[in-house]
């Protein structure tokens, strides 16, 4: 068995265990509290359990993502929702460990507290990469037959607007010639993904890329992800080994690695060989290099660049603009609903660096042990903000999270909602924390944190995401936090962002040296 193998049949052991947890502790609070009831919900819990584990090992022995690529088009639609779960399940089961100690960085629970604590995180992140995978499918060609774009993009006065009422996109005109590479900006919130996945739906066949690779990959090895939309297609094993040999060498990938173990930037390489390898001359890309190092920004820049001098439509949704000033033709700026020309304007941001306490900056290529680092720092004292931060919050107003927070600290009511108030917090008392945006959700996250008595601050990654805006307001968060006598930690790839908060920096490697 080898360890990829081994490692899918823990997850699946750890999915069993979780079920039995759950059916028994759901017993007890909302059943029969009797010995005999909990004895039933028990040998209840391990039925679901033996079957959850039986279809781990039949897992482990049979590919059932691969024999699902090769179904009849007939069948397509049925086993859509199947391959997502069998997608789904592994990553689950890491969210899971992730957000398990995640919760436990706020406050330790047991009993109900503590499931609910872990499965509100865990099953809104589910249903988000539930998305996230069945668009990346569906964008290959799964279930259905996709045309092959020409290379030229067209929207006529299209407006879009949420169930809720919010109206993000109005009267939106665009078009995009053949090998243009444009460069689509604006405010957190403003509309950016959604005009992306707009022109993905009015455009099928083009090549999509969103913010998290790895929460698309539908296959364990290369190899099998770069031939999934070809298989859709009916092409046959001779044409799809020769054209996935021709992309591989293309993008310098090893068609035997595991998409899911490369680093963020070679996952960036290969979703976007994946989406290419169909043939479409049209890549649409969702803030791609959020998540990226040092090296993965270089190595994403020169496939870029690759990419348009062979002719490929680019568009790319990115807040940080001044990587790309090499690249784009074209400038658009979403405002208020509306698509306008702007020019790529080169913006820095404003240093913050505090007059009194410390602001230590932990840089590290991408697997380097960064947030390990800043766990074990967490345990022993400080208080961390990881990443994502949401795994933090799990009631379902801002107002019962700050309750509980001060409930945690041992502080007297209005303490955290003193500190949102401090930093600008801006919210409905009854907004769910889910719905919030990214930099919202990060300050939410800093208040329960901060509503401790602490004297030392661990942040990882926190501007994934940030507009230039959202990276202003929290370094000069961190200034203030900084000046109250908090030290402060931050582990990011923005060199920007540590260029404007840091009094120190340091590499992981350093702190490896010296930990020997």
């Amino acid at each position: 068995m080898t360890r990829a193998k081994i490692t899918i049949f823990k997850q699946y052991l750890l999915m069993a265990l979780f079920v039995v947890l759950v059916r028994v502790i759901f017993r007890f609070i909302f059943g029969d509290r009797s010995f005999e009831g909990i004895l039933q919900a028990g040998i209840d819990g391990f039925k679901l359990a033996v079957w959850v584990l039986g279809f781990g090992l039949l897992n482990v022995v049979v590919d059932f993502r691969k024999l699902l690529s090769r179904l009849p088009r007939s069948w397509r639609g049925l086993s859509v929702p199947l391959g997502i779960a069998l997608s789904l399940t592994p990553e689950l089961a890491n969210s899971l460990n992730r957000i398990r100690e995640n919760s436990k960085l706020r406050a330790n629970r047991r009993g109900i507290r503590l499931i609910r604590s872990v499965l509100t995180p865990m099953l809104s992140g589910a249903i988000d990469q539930a998305i996230e995978l069945a668009d990346s499918m569906q964008a290959r060609g799964f279930g259905k037959k996709l045309p092959s774009p020409s290379g030229e993009i067209k929207l006529a006065k299209l407006n879009f607007t949420y169930p809720s009422g919010r109206e993000v996109l109005r009267d939106v005109s665009l078009k995009l010639e053949l090998g243009s590479f444009t460069v689509v900006t604006g405010n957190t919130g403003s509309g950016k993904s959604t005009l992306l996945k707009v022109i993905q739906a009015k455009n099928p066949g083009v090549g999509f890329v969103g913010q998290l690779p790895r929460q698309t990959f539908v296959a364990d090895t290369v190899f099998a992800e770069l031939a999934f939309s070809l298989r859709q297609r009916g092409s046959s094993n001779a044409a799809i080994t020769d054209r996935v040999s021709e992309v591989a060498t293309t993008f310098g990938l090893d068609l035997e690695a595991n998409p899911l173990e490369l680093s963020a930037g070679w996952q960036q390489r290969v979703a976007i060989a994946a989406a290419l390898t169909a043939g479409s001359k049209v890549l649409i890309l969702d803030e791609p290099f959020s998540a990226l190092d040092d090296s993965g920004t270089s190595e994403l820049i020169s496939t870029l660049s690759d990419l348009k001098a062979s002719g490929t439509t680019i568009v790319v949704a990115e807040h940080r603009v001044n990587l790309l000033t090499g690249l784009a033709d074209r400038v658009l700026q979403i405002r208020d609903g509306s698509l306008t020309e702007s020019e790529l304007e080169i913006q820095n941001l404003d240093h913050m660096i505090p007059n009194s306490g410390n602001v230590t900056v932990l840089f590290g290529p991408n697997g380097s042990g960064k947030t390990t680092y800043l766990k074990r720092l967490a345990k022993r004292s400080g208080a961390l903000i990881p990443q994502p931060a949401s795994d933090l919050l799990f009631l379902d107003s801002v107002e019962e999270e700050f309750k509980q927070a001060d409930l945690d600290a041992k502080k007297p009511d209005g303490t955290t909602a003193a500190i949102a108030k401090k930093f600008a917090l801006e919210f409905e008392p009854n907004q769910n924390p889910r719905d919030l945006s990214e930099g919202q959700k990060l300050t939410l996250a800093l208040c329960v944190q901060l509503a401790k008595t602490t004297d030392l601050l661990l942040l990882d990654e926190p501007t994934l995401g940030f507009d230039l805006t959202s990276r202003q307001i929290l370094a000069d968060t961190i200034r203030q936090i900084a000046e109250s006598g908090v030290e402060v930690i931050v582990a990011t790839h923005d060199r920007e962002f540590a260029g404007a908060i840091a009094t120190e920096t340091i590499s992981i490697e350093q702190v490896s040296q010296n930990a020997r």
